[in-house]
């Protein structure tokens, strides 16, 4: 069912993005989070394969693991005026479109040693 969907869109009362919300959404294109959002949850668009399209919210503070990974259409990724402190392992993994990366100055490295950008098991 999930593979359906389109358009997602949030209340405008929550926090989070809960994991694996919108998984497999085949053919999503285009996703936009509203302010007040701080977290987006491990694997919550994992494998929208149509996603080009992603708008962060100034709020958002931590994309948790494989969140965006094999995201395959995606191909640019602004977190410049985010306040994002935390990028998971895997985060955008396996997005082999993506070109273009802004992220704000203080995103570290995650906490497990896998690099976000990386395929899952091809961490150096």
């Amino acid at each position: 069912m999930m593979e359906e969907v389109t358009k997602v869109v949030f209340p405008l009362n929550i926090t989070e993005v809960g994991d694996r919300v919108c998984c497999e959404a085949s053919k999503l294109i285009v996703v936009d989070i509203p302010e007040g959002i701080t977290i987006i949850g491990e694997g919550s668009f994992a494998c929208c394969s149509s996603l080009k399209d992603i708008k962060f919210p100034k709020s958002l503070t931590s994309i948790d693991s494989t969140s965006f990974i094999s995201c395959s259409s995606l191909e640019q990724v602004d977190l410049l005026h985010t306040h994002v402190q935390e990028l998971g392992g895997f985060a955008f993994g396996n997005c082999t479109s993506l070109r273009e990366m802004k992220d704000t100055p203080c995103v570290p490295s995650s906490s497990d040693d896998s690099d976000p950008f990386d395929e899952e098991g091809d961490s150096e």
